[in-house]
């Protein structure tokens, strides 16, 4: 059973948290300190230091927050009955997450602590082992083909890849275009799917 001093500590914490992810919501990574959490939550700055030992420990939470964040939407964005649209679904279900909460993306990809892991590691990703099952349905079902002779994870990398590369495109150097861009980067991955038909 948890005691009420646990109960409290786990509410403080995820109190220290929620105000850090509004921070870079708001103001971006960057703008994080604790100072700034504290003074939001009207704690002092060193009292932080008995939930989480450094910024960093802070950011590492948020970054995990943002991968589950966008699995949820992966989950909830993805409902077509064929694995081509499930696929087209997932494409624009990642890019609007991007746009819609892109500090949180940006943080995600930007200021995750380096550490050695392997594919097998990142397949466990929900939102990435989503995009394999989509392609490994589409492949079984014959709707999708690998002219490559590519399985289901080199394809679902391949689409990842793309995925991302237009969301940071769009977030950073294709920012300030005046065109639509979006319309041609939901085109760019549908000349990617349609690579596989």
């Amino acid at each position: 059973m948890t005691s009420p001093r646990e109960k409290r500590r786990a509410r403080t914490r995820e109190t220290i948290l929620e105000a850090a992810m509004q921070l870079v919501m708001q103001h971006g990574v960057e703008a994080l300190s604790m100072r700034e959490i504290a003074a939001c939550i009207d704690y002092s700055p060193s009292g932080l230091y008995e939930y989480f030992a450094s910024k960093e420990e802070i950011i590492d939470e948020l970054v995990n927050e943002g991968f589950s964040r966008l699995a949820a939407r992966m989950e909830h964005g993805i409902s077509g009955e064929t694995a081509l649209t499930r696929l087209q679904e997932a494409g624009k279900t990642y890019m609007h997450f991007a746009l819609q909460e892109p500090q949180v993306y940006l943080m995600m990809f930007n200021h995750k602590a380096l550490v050695a892991c392997s594919i097998t590691e990142i397949e466990q990703n929900i939102a990435y082992y989503k995009l394999i099952q989509i392609l490994q349905d589409g492949l079984a079902s014959g709707e999708f083909r690998s002219a490559s002779g590519a399985e289901a994870p080199e394809l679902a990398y391949a689409a990842w890849s793309l995925m991302h590369g237009l969301s940071m495109l769009r977030l950073t150097l294709m920012s300030l275009v005046t065109e639509d861009i979006d319309s041609i980067h939901e085109r760019v991955l549908e000349v990617f799917i349609e690579q596989l038909k």
